[in-house]
């Protein structure tokens, strides 16, 4: 029941912006990650209008996910972005010339290694995310919950009826 902002509209589950602000919210907590990808079944509920709750985040994101760090090079995240089931990604973004860090504006290189952060369940293989754990066995698992960002982002948007969160 702990209050974490207020919004004045209801975005539902499949919102593009409720999952990018979710997923943007990944790399706003870990500024030396390039990329962050999710997977959409991760994602289960919309979020209400009205105050937002810690409740309201956890029937949103409702699995025990952990974020792991990896290291892993450009074709490996290409592979996982063309074979993974619904990534929701922040960091880059799909250009006519191929993938392309939002940073840098440089397109994203087969060779160069990246730091991405993952949720645990994709780490493990889960939706077809397997290329980045064989690459990197060694992962390194943040302990931090997959929803603790997006909570600590709704929290710095200090949010409230008569000055809703922006989305």
């Amino acid at each position: 029941s702990v209050s974490l902002g207020f919004s004045s509209e209801a975005l539902e589950q499949r919102s593009p912006s409720l999952r990018q602000a979710i997923i943007d919210s990944w790399l706003i907590q870990d500024p030396t990650a390039d990329i962050a990808i999710t997977n959409a079944g991760g994602l289960r509920e919309g979020l209400p209008s009205g105050e937002i709750t810690f409740g309201d985040v956890f029937n949103i994101m409702p699995f025990d996910n952990t974020i792991i760090a990896v290291a892993v090079p450009g074709r490996i995240v290409k592979e996982v972005l063309a074979t993974g089931t619904r990534p929701v990604i922040a960091g880059l973004k799909e250009a006519p010339q191929g993938w392309v860090l939002n940073r840098s504006g440089e397109v994203i290189q087969d060779g160069t290694m990246y730091r991405v952060l993952i949720n645990s369940f994709m780490y493990q293989g889960g939706d077809n995310y397997g290329p980045i754990a064989e690459f990197d066995p060694n992962g390194f698992d943040t302990g931090m919950s997959y929803r603790q960002p997006f909570v600590m982002w709704l929290e710095q948007q200090e949010s409230s009826p008569g000055k809703p969160l922006r989305i």
